[in-house]
C-alpha cells in the first residue's frame, strides 16, 4: 500500500486538534442560525405551514389537508413550541435547530473515520462553508431534521456492515423512519438503505422468526410512507417539479437555490463525470466483489439518479426542484469522500483532484452570510420586515395590496404583534392606498405609487402619491353575538348600488382555534350563476388564543365581473364552530 497524506487521526495531537476545532465552529455555526432563527422573516413556506399545520396541531395523515408542505415532524414539533412559546419566528424553527447539533455529531463521526488527513480536513472545510445547506436548520421546515436523520442513519448502516447488532439495526430503523417522517423527498435514499439493512438482518440472523419480525419492522412503516406519496399524487400534491428534464429542472434549480443562480446545472454534470472518470481509471469496480459501504452506498447514488428519469418516463413524476433534492446532493457528497478515503488508501494520490468542483461552496460562503435574510433569491423577496407592518401601523393603513406569496406571511405578522391592520387584497386595482411590490413591478406602479420602505433583497413598500377619496355609500350594523355556531348575512346588495369597496372591523373571540369560520364575499349573475367569490378565514389571521381579537377588512371590487348583478357578504360557518362577536360596523365605499 503506497503512502498517503496522512494516515488516520494518528497522533493524540491532532485527534485534540480535529475535535476542538469541529467543536468550536460547531458552537460559532449554531449561535450563527439561532440569530437568524431570530430576526429573519418567515418565508411563504413556512407561514404556509404554520397556518395549514402547525398552529390549530391539524397534521395527522388523513386528518390534515392534503400538502408535500406538510412535513409532518416539523409541524408536530413546531405544534408544540408555539403552544409554549408562542407565534414567533424561532419558536417556529426551534426543532430545526436543535437538529443541528445532532447533524454534527454525526457529521463528525462520519468525516473522522476517514484516513487521509487532507481529505478529513477538506470535508471539515466544506461541512461549515456550505451555506446552502446549513441554512435549512434555520427554517421551519423538515429538510433540516431530514439531514440530520440521514447523516445518522447512514452512520449506523456503516456499524451494520462493520458488525451486526440488533441495537444498531434498530437506531437505523429508527433514524429512517424519522427521516420519512421529516420530509418524504428522501424515500428513494431511505428505500434502498433498509433494503440494505433488511439484507444484513437476513444474513447475519439464523432464526426465522427473528427475520419475520425484523422484516415487518422494516417493510411495514416503510409501506405507510409509500401509501402517504400515493395518497399525496391522488391529490394532485406532488406537483413540485417540472417536466424539461433532470438537468434543466432538477439540477438548475439546485444549483440556484444551494449555490448561485448565476451557476449552470452542469457544474454537477462536470462533478459526476469527473467521479465516474476516477472510479474507470482506479478500476474501483474491483471493490464490488464484496458488498459493503462503498459498494452499496455509489450503486444506491447511481439507482437514485436514474429514479427520477426512470419515474418520469413511466408514470410522468415531475423531476423535482431546488429542495427537494436537498438529501441527493448531501448523500452525493458523502459518497464521494467515501470512495476517495478507499481509492487514497490504494495509493490513487491524484483522484484528490476530483474534489476541485467543490471550491465554489467556501469561494461563495462570506457572499451568502446574513443574518435576516435568505441567501435563496426565490425566498428573500417573499421576507417582510417588521417595520413594514409597523409604519404601516403608524400611518394607519387602512388597505394594502399585494401578492398571495405574501399573504401568509403577513397575517403572521398580525398574528405575532396583534395588531389591527387588514388582510393584504389581491388585486392590481391603483386605488389601494398601499401594496407591496417586488423590484421587477416597480415600474408598472410608478404612475401612481412611490417606494417608501424595501428590504435588501428587492421587496419594497410603496404608498400611493395621493390617496382616492372615499365616499362612504351606505353603513351596515353588525349586531353583537354571544356564542353563536352559525353563519348569517352581513349584507345583499340590491340591483341598482354599485359598491368599489367594502371595509369592515370586527372584535371576535373563538370558543377554540379557528378552523373553517370566515368571512365571505360572493357575487352572483341574474340568473342566479356564481360569477365572483372571495372568503378569508379566520384562522389564517386570527391567533389560536380564546381572547378578544380585531378583525379588519379592507375588499376591492373594482375587478368584480361586469356579469355580478348581486354581491352578497356574510359569515361563513360550515362546522359550527363557536365564536362571539362585538356589535360593529361595516362600510360600502365609492371611490373617486
Amino acid at each position: 500500500m503506497s503512502n498517503v497524506p496522512s494516515v488516520s487521526l494518528k497522533t493524540l495531537d491532532e485527534k485534540r486538534l480535529y475535535q476542538r476545532s469541529f467543536i468550536a465552529l460547531s458552537i460559532v455555526t449554531w449561535v450563527y442560525l439561532i440569530v437568524r432563527a431570530y430576526s429573519a422573516p418567515l418565508v411563504f413556506d413556512e407561514a404556509t405551514s404554520y397556518f395549514l399545520f402547525v398552529k390549530n396541531g391539524t397534521f395527522w395523515p388523513g386528518q390534515a389537508y392534503w400538502s408535500a408542505n406538510n412535513h409532518f415532524l416539523n409541524s408536530l414539533l413546531g405544534h408544540g413550541s408555539v403552544l409554549v412559546f408562542g407565534p414567533q419566528e424561532w419558536a417556529l424553527r426551534l426543532p430545526s435547530l436543535i437538529a443541528f447539533p445532532f447533524y454534527a455529531l454525526f457529521g463528525f463521526r462520519l468525516m473522522s473515520k476517514l484516513e487521509c488527513a487532507v481529505l478529513r480536513w477538506w470535508a471539515f472545510v466544506l461541512f461549515f462553508t456550505s451555506h446552502g445547506i446549513l441554512e435549512f436548520f434555520g427554517y421551519a421546515r423538515g429538510y433540516g431534521l431530514m439531514l440530520c436523520f440521514i447523516l445518522g442513519s447512514l452512520w449506523y448502516l456503516r456499524a451494520l456492515y462493520l458488525q451486526f447488532r440488533l441495537s444498531t439495526l434498530y437506531c437505523l430503523l429508527v433514524f429512517s423512519f424519522l427521516a420519512l417522517l421529516s420530509n418524504l423527498s428522501c424515500l428513494p435514499l431511505i428505500g434502498l438503505l433498509l433494503l440494505s439493512s433488511l439484507y444484513l438482518s437476513w444474513r447475519s440472523s439464523k432464526s426465522l422468526g427473528l427475520k419475520i419480525r425484523l422484516t415487518a419492522l422494516t417493510v411495514l412503516p416503510f409501506l405507510f410512507h409509500l401509501w402517504w406519496i400515493f395518497q399525496l399524487r391522488e391529490h394532485r400534491e406532488l406537483y413540485y417539479g417540472g417536466q424539461s428534464g433532470f438537468i434543466s429542472d432538477s439540477l438548475n434549480s439546485l444549483v440556484s437555490m444551494v449555490l448561485h443562480p448565476d451557476l449552470s446545472p452542469y457544474i454537477f454534470v462536470a462533478a459526476g463525470i469527473l467521479f465516474l472518470l476516477s472510479l474507470i481509471i482506479s478500476k474501483a469496480w474491483h471493490n464490488f466483489q464484496k458488498l459493503n459501504i462503498e459498494s452499496w452506498s455509489l450503486l444506491s447514488f447511481f439507482l437514485i439518479t436514474a429514479f427520477y428519469p426512470i419515474g418520469h418516463w413511466l408514470i410522468q413524476l415531475n423531476f423535482p426542484y431546488d429542495r427537494a433534492l436537498i438529501y441527493w446532493l448531501v448523500f452525493g457528497l458523502v459518497i464521494q469522500f467515501i470512495w476517495l478515503n478507499k481509492l487514497l488508501q490504494q495509493g490513487h494520490k491524484s483522484m484528490l483532484l476530483t474534489l476541485s468542483w467543490t471550491v465554489v461552496f467556501p469561494l461563495l460562503f462570506l457572499a451568502q452570510l446574513s443574518l435576516n435574510r435568505v441567501s435563496f433569491s426565490g425566498w428573500s423577496k417573499e421576507q417582510i420586515p417588521d417595520r413594514f407592518y409597523q409604519k404601516l401601523t403608524n400611518l394607519n393603513a387602512e388597505n394594502i395590496g399585494g401578492s398571495y406569496l405574501h399573504i401568509p406571511q403577513w397575517n403572521f405578522l398580525h398574528t405575532k404583534i396583534k395588531g389591527s391592520l387588514p388582510a393584504i387584497i389581491i388585486s392590481d386595482s391603483p386605488s389601494l392606498d398601499y401594496r407591496l411590490s417586488e423590484k421587477k413591478g416597480l415600474q408598472k406602479w410608478a404612475e401612481n405609487y412611490q417606494p417608501i420602505d424595501s428590504n435588501n433583497a428587492g421587496l419594497y413598500l410603496l404608498q400611493r402619491k395621493s390617496f382616492k377619496e372615499k365616499i362612504a355609500l351606505k353603513r351596515i350594523p353588525l349586531a353583537a353575538q354571544e356564542r353563536h355556531q352559525q353563519g348569517f348575512p352581513i349584507y345583499k346588495s340590491s340591483d341598482s348600488l354599485r359598491v368599489d369597496a367594502i371595509s369592515g372591523r370586527v372584535k371576535i373571540k373563538t370558543e377554540n382555534a379557528p378552523n373553517q369560520l370566515c368571512i365571505a364575499l360572493q357575487g352572483l349573475s341574474k340568473n342566479g350563476e356564481q360569477v365572483y367569490w372571495q372568503a378569508f378565514r379566520a384562522r389564517d389571521y386570527l391567533s389560536h388564543k380564546k381572547e378578544w381579537q380585531d378583525w379588519r377588512l379592507f375588499v376591492s371590487l373594482e375587478n368584480l365581473p361586469q356579469s355580478s348583478d348581486r354581491l352578497k357578504l356574510f359569515v361563513w360557518n360550515p362546522e359550527n364552530e363557536t365564536f362571539s362577536l362585538e356589535a360593529s360596523e361595516w362600510t360600502l365605499w365609492k371611490l373617486k
